[in-house]
Protein backbone atom coordinates (compact mmCIF):
# COMPACT_ATOMS: atom_id res chain seq x y z
CA UNK A 1 0.00 0.00 0.00
CA UNK A 2 1.55 3.71 -1.01
CA UNK A 3 1.82 6.52 0.80
CA UNK A 4 -0.73 7.85 -1.46
CA UNK A 5 -3.51 5.04 -0.81
CA UNK A 6 -2.80 5.73 3.04
CA UNK A 7 -3.60 9.44 2.50
CA UNK A 8 -6.68 9.04 0.70
CA UNK A 9 -8.12 6.43 3.20
CA UNK A 10 -7.28 8.71 6.16
CA UNK A 11 -9.11 11.86 4.40
CA UNK A 12 -11.83 9.23 3.37
CA UNK A 13 -11.83 8.20 7.32
CA UNK A 14 -11.95 11.58 8.35
CA UNK A 15 -14.65 12.70 6.31
CA UNK A 16 -17.16 9.33 7.74
CA UNK A 17 -15.74 10.76 11.15
CA UNK A 18 -17.40 14.32 10.19
CA UNK A 19 -20.48 13.03 8.56
CA UNK A 20 -20.66 10.41 11.27
CA UNK A 21 -20.62 13.37 14.15
CA UNK A 22 -22.94 15.65 12.21
CA UNK A 23 -25.60 12.83 12.19
CA UNK A 24 -25.04 12.43 16.34
CA UNK A 25 -25.41 15.77 16.50
CA UNK A 26 -28.82 15.85 14.02
CA UNK A 27 -30.07 13.18 15.86
CA UNK A 28 -29.77 14.88 19.36
CA UNK A 29 -31.51 17.69 18.13
CA UNK A 30 -34.65 15.70 16.61
CA UNK A 31 -34.71 13.93 20.07
CA UNK A 32 -34.92 17.08 22.22
CA UNK A 33 -37.42 18.48 19.40
CA UNK A 34 -39.79 15.16 20.00
CA UNK A 35 -39.24 14.98 23.67
CA UNK A 36 -40.62 18.42 23.62
CA UNK A 37 -43.67 17.67 21.42
CA UNK A 38 -44.57 15.26 23.41
CA UNK A 39 -44.49 17.15 26.34
CA UNK A 40 -46.72 19.95 24.68
CA UNK A 41 -48.88 16.91 23.51
CA UNK A 42 -49.44 15.75 26.97
CA UNK A 43 -49.91 19.39 28.20
CA UNK A 44 -52.91 19.80 25.45
CA UNK A 45 -54.46 16.19 26.63
CA UNK A 46 -54.74 17.27 29.91
CA UNK A 47 -56.48 20.82 29.23
CA UNK A 48 -59.01 19.15 26.62
CA UNK A 49 -59.85 16.23 29.78
CA UNK A 50 -60.53 19.46 31.87
CA UNK A 51 -62.37 21.40 29.56
CA UNK A 52 -64.35 18.04 28.73
CA UNK A 53 -65.20 17.66 32.46
CA UNK A 54 -66.05 21.16 32.30
CA UNK A 55 -68.41 21.17 29.59
CA UNK A 56 -69.80 18.36 30.96
CA UNK A 57 -70.36 19.83 34.26
CA UNK A 58 -71.88 22.79 32.54
CA UNK A 59 -74.75 20.44 30.74
CA UNK A 60 -75.26 18.93 33.45
CA UNK A 61 -76.15 22.11 35.58
CA UNK A 62 -78.27 23.38 32.13
CA UNK A 63 -80.05 20.13 32.05
CA UNK A 64 -80.81 20.57 35.63
CA UNK A 65 -79.27 17.26 36.77
CA UNK A 66 -76.51 18.90 39.16
CA UNK A 67 -77.39 22.04 41.25
CA UNK A 68 -75.05 24.87 40.66
CA UNK A 69 -72.81 25.59 43.52
CA UNK A 70 -73.13 29.46 43.21
CA UNK A 71 -77.19 28.74 43.17
CA UNK A 72 -78.40 28.75 46.75
CA UNK A 73 -81.13 26.27 47.82
CA UNK A 74 -85.07 27.00 48.14
CA UNK A 75 -84.99 27.05 51.77
CA UNK A 76 -82.87 30.32 51.87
Amino acid sequence: MSAQDIGEIARRLASLEEFSAHQQATIEDLSAMVEALWKTVDRQNALIERLKSNMLDIEDRVDGNVPSADVRPPHY
